[in-house]
């Protein structure tokens, strides 16, 4: 309700002699009003979504006008991903094995995450361990794409700790371990403050002892603040969704 009369104003395209606000502005609210299903914008997502594919707009030798714009990519992939599961999945596949573009792959990485079937979000997170598919500099990226839902973040966080060992082989010593650590600052439940706070006792996490500190703090934070205000935003929530 918030977002939605801002798009129409914006558009899908740019106008000449716009400020670049409305660009940035754009790029943020377009995708995320068809992140939450606002139909008529996930419609023109999948539109553009299938020429680009059809096109192959995503190979580097691909020189004409692209009917997705590199704005929207990252948000449309996630739209189409969401929207179609398995089938724009394997699509999303093929474009990272068939662009020499890192930026494009960095976009299909991220996007992986967008679904909430189980099946893929598991197929997502071997993807990330997978360094013969993703670089290990890039291992977050699938991860980052899935902890924005509650599934795809307690499912990440049990596979990191189900992993725990393997990623502290490939990456201790690294700034990975902070980036990792970082992702339990979404929770908000006393129990998972728990959670957290044994796991990292019981296991090494060399560098990041502070992000877990922080992490921890926040998790409090949101469980107080979550607990305080339930009642309160349910309410809310669910008198503007009438």
């Amino acid at each position: 309700e918030i977002l939605t009369p801002i798009a129409p104003k914006l558009g899908w395209e740019p106008k000449e002699g716009e400020p670049a606000t409305d660009k940035m502005l754009r790029a943020q609210v377009i995708p995320l009003i068809g992140a939450y299903g606002h139909e008529e914008t996930v419609k023109q997502a999948l539109k553009l979504f299938d020429e680009f594919y059809a096109g192959k707009q995503y190979k580097e030798e691909f020189k004409g006008t692209s009917a997705l714009s590199p704005d929207f990519r990252s948000g449309v992939f996630r739209i189409a991903v969401k929207a179609r599961g398995k089938s724009a999945y394997d699509q999303l596949v093929h474009i990272y094995k068939a662009t020499t573009l890192q930026e494009e792959k960095t976009r299909v990485l991220r996007a992986f995450g967008a679904s909430e079937d189980e099946d893929l979000i598991k197929r997502t997170l071997a993807l990330a361990m997978d360094f013969d598919f993703t670089r290990k500099q890039d291992f977050m990226y699938p991860i980052f794409g899935a902890v924005g839902t509650d599934k795809g973040l307690r499912m990440s966080w049990a596979f990191i700790k189900e992993n725990w060992p393997k990623i502290l082989k490939e990456f201790k010593g690294t700034h990975m371990l902070v980036r990792l650590a970082s992702i339990t600052s979404r929770f908000a439940k006393e129990a998972d403050m728990k959670d957290v706070a044994e796991f990292f006792k019981a296991n090494e996490h060399p560098g990041a002892e502070r992000k877990v500190k922080q992490c921890l703090e926040s998790i409090s934070t949101n469980a107080k603040w979550l607990t305080r205000d339930e009642k309160a935003i349910a309410k809310a929530v669910g008198a503007n969704s009438k």
